[in-house]
């Protein structure tokens, strides 16, 4: 990833976002912002390695010590965002194809369960399918453009079943576009919601049971093949991850998730 040229972009998302910079401050929040970025591309989420990085590489001119930085960062917790519903809407305009998936993230190994800080309870032990194994900690749901760029997510405790989904996202998208899952999102009621209100056409992959009129082996196969690509994007995703993803409390955890999704999104944007 090119610095030069993801700070250049970021510069202008807030442009855009007409945000207004203290003057004063030795770091831009530009500054900032990158190396957010780079802490989740390149250091697993470890902000201290990507200041430092920047400090012996020269990229910018003034770096700020790890807690100022924490700081600063807090700050602009909100200007990140609006930056990912801005590219979000970017994505949405030249796209009627999305799919949906969902991915595990763990805050700790099973065996530590008894000593986690971080949340308690026994709604974050979810099973991860595809794995056939439990975790103990969040389930990301992710809506993905056909491009890669994630548009929607949601984190939820690790118990929650994958239908719940419907609960929690918006489906702000163009009428006339498609959205394909695997057959755990399944809700009958929902998807006519969807069609009827919105006409945006929701296409899991049936159960073998399913009394569905559609749920014929050819539309199966097709389905199958339109979201097959949302695993490739969370492979991606799951590739910036660290052993463990280091946070002190349950808002920097979720903040440092969202982070990784964030930066993949820059990530396909500039490549």
């Amino acid at each position: 990833m090119n610095l030069e040229t993801l700070y250049t972009l970021i510069s202008n998302f807030l442009i855009v976002l007409e945000h207004k910079e203290d003057k004063k401050a030795q770091m831009s929040d530009s500054e900032v912002i990158l190396a957010y970025i780079l802490a989740f591309y390149a250091h697993g989420g470890n902000y201290s390695k990507a200041l430092w990085s920047l400090s012996q590489n020269k990229d910018i001119t003034y770096v700020l010590s790890r807690s100022r930085f924490s700081r600063r960062l807090k700050r602009l917790k909100s200007i990140i965002r609006q930056i990912f519903y801005l590219m979000s809407e970017m994505s949405k305009q030249n796209c009627s194809v999305f799919q949906i998936d969902s991915f595990p993230v763990k805050i700790c190994h099973n065996i530590r369960i008894s000593r986690c800080r971080l949340v308690e309870g026994e709604e974050y032990r979810g099973k991860n399918q595809s794995k056939r194994e439990y975790f103990y900690g969040f389930k990301v749901h992710i809506l993905t453009a056909e491009n890669g760029h994630v548009v929607e997510l949601q984190i939820v405790a690790g118990e929650a079943h994958d239908s719940k989904a419907f609960d929690l996202f918006e489906f702000d998208l163009h009428e006339k576009s498609e959205i394909y899952a695997d057959s755990a999102y399944t809700a009958y009621y929902f998807e006519d919601i969807l069609k009827e209100a919105f006409d945006i056409d929701f296409l899991p992959v049936r159960k073998i049971n399913s009394k569905h009129p559609d749920n014929k082996q050819y539309n199966n196969y097709l389905r199958q093949h339109k979201r097959h690509i949302v695993e490739t994007f969370i492979s991606m995703i799951k590739g910036l991850y660290p052993n463990k993803v280091h946070a002190t409390n349950l808002k920097g955890f979720i903040f440092k998730i969202f982070g990784f999704i964030f930066t993949h999104n820059f990530y396909i944007l500039l490549n």
